[in-house]
């Protein structure tokens, strides 16, 4: 007993190391990244304001800076020029509009940059020079987004390595550290998937409360990236036998939902299709109906998609910065999903009693709820695809048939990696565990830190050479 707490302290211990080299990894992003190359940063900046009622708050600081980013970005050629940079971080003082930066209410808007926005408006309260005040903002996110997967990773009952993995993915981080939206959408998903098996092997019993917690981390995910929304699907990975729903008059548990099982699917059939029935003439109901009809056209699209950026959509998955011109080699890419595939068949911690056995059916649950959500990430970007080929522009007002459009498209477009981290755990944590391997394999935890201390050092190299070595 003594030897077995002695193993489940050492690999506690290297997980809290590897919330530590996550934590570092994203302060050295912070600032080795220089300010204005992560993607869109102005557009979330103005973003957050508006969640303020504050739209002055991205001219206020814009204007401030000084720093020629526009010669830097999608230039590899060129470099900061550290002597501006210096001035910027040490010696220059904010000389904007306080009171004009300061928030002026709120939206439900502000939900999408909270974690970013507290860095933000201390910056300003303090009236700190803008780049730090955009930095504050970075290392309030990448705060937020440490502490949720210390969250999930807690509560995780098995395979916590390959959720620690994804969390380690240098383009985790680099977005984590950023003032995007990316902190909350990334780590909200990993800790809804982490609260699914946690329900599923560890509760005994699963209550409104939980229902609610996983309902509040789906609808803030969602409202987010709205296609994420088919996380949801998870649910039916937790067996119904732990249901224990508490109403006035009559409980639903797992024997209720066993009594009235086809009442209940043909209740659910008929809600979908009413539900499909009443919003016909929505756009995105429409492009999906389009290229379900369109079957053929969509798969060869999709084939077309991974043909032609395959070793993109690897790379910006694992590590792709700045304005997508600095990446990490294809081959520590695709290394790091071996690695994360080795983790997944090494699994479950020694855990091979039928508690924690996971049935067929679950395992063809999570694959589905994998396979929808990237057919939906795809699909997100089909209309992109169409309108910048078909008119130059994706805000045009001119409008198209989506079954003919199809074919005026040779693949989809505007798709990057790292629009699948939230989903792409899930593909590794249903594959079988190799049970005949009956030791405790502790040292895979160990692993993730040899992987994250070798991923940080490849990060750095990459990005000084980007924006820092002539």
């Amino acid at each position: 007993m003594k030897h077995t707490n002695n193993k489940e302290n050492n690999t506690n211990i290297s997980y809290i190391i590897s919330l530590v080299i996550i934590l570092v990894t994203g302060l050295i992003m912070v600032f080795i990244v220089p300010t204005w190359q992560t993607p869109d940063e102005h557009v979330h900046l103005a973003n957050l304001g508006l969640g303020f009622n504050n739209d002055d708050i991205t001219n206020e600081l814009i204007t401030e800076f000084g720093l020629d980013n526009n010669r830097i970005r999608g230039n590899y050629e060129q470099k900061v020029d550290f002597e501006t940079w210096k001035q910027a971080m040490f010696d220059y003082k904010g000389n904007y509009n306080q009171s004009e930066c300061l928030p002026r209410g709120i939206k439900l808007s502000a939900v999408k940059h909270l974690p970013a926005a507290v860095g933000v408006m201390i910056g300003i309260m303090f009236h700190l020079s803008p780049i730090w005040v955009l930095q504050l903002g970075e290392i309030t996110s990448l705060l937020f987004y440490v502490a949720v997967c210390a969250l999930a990773i807690k509560i995780m009952p098995i395979k916590k390595e390959v959720l620690l993995m994804f969390m380690s993915f240098p383009m985790s981080v680099h977005q984590a550290a950023s003032i995007s939206y990316d902190a909350i959408v990334l780590s909200c998903s990993f800790l809804f998937t982490a609260y699914i098996f946690y329900m599923r092997y560890e509760k005994e019993k699963i209550g409104w409360l939980d229902l609610l917690f996983e309902l509040f981390l789906l609808a803030l995910v969602s409202y987010i990236k709205p296609p994420y929304v088919f996380m949801g699907f998870l649910i039916f990975a937790i067996p119904v036998d732990k249901l224990c729903l508490k109403f006035p008059k009559k409980n639903i548990d797992g024997e209720f939902v066993k009594k009235y099982k086809w009442p209940l699917i043909g209740a659910s059939v008929v809600c979908i299709a009413v539900g499909f029935f009443l919003l016909r003439n929505n756009f995105w109901i429409q492009l999906l109906g389009g290229m379900l009809l369109e079957f053929k056209r969509t798969a060869w699209l999709i084939m077309s998609t991974v043909y032609t950026w395959g070793n993109f959509l690897v790379t910006s998955s694992v590590g792709q910065f700045g304005w997508l011109d600095s990446s990490l080699p294809l081959w520590f890419a695709f290394a790091s999903y071996l690695v994360v595939f080795a983790l997944a068949l090494l699994e479950n911690d020694g855990k091979y009693n039928s508690k924690y056995n996971m049935k067929v059916i679950t395992r063809i649950v999570i694959l589905a709820t994998f396979g929808i959500l990237v057919f939906m990430i795809m699909a997100s970007m089909v209309n992109h695809t169409i309108m910048i080929t078909m008119f130059g522009d994706e805000n045009a007002k001119q409008s198209y048939d989506i079954r003919e459009a199809l074919y005026y498209i040779g693949y989809i477009g505007g798709l990057q990696g790292r629009y699948f981290l939230p989903m792409l755990p899930l593909f590794f944590l249903a594959l079988p565990e190799l049970k005949f391997i009956k030791k405790n394999l502790s040292a895979k935890s160990w692993v993730v830190v040899a992987y994250q201390v070798v991923a940080l050092v490849f990060s750095i190299v990459v990005l000084l050479k980007r924006y820092w070595m002539i």
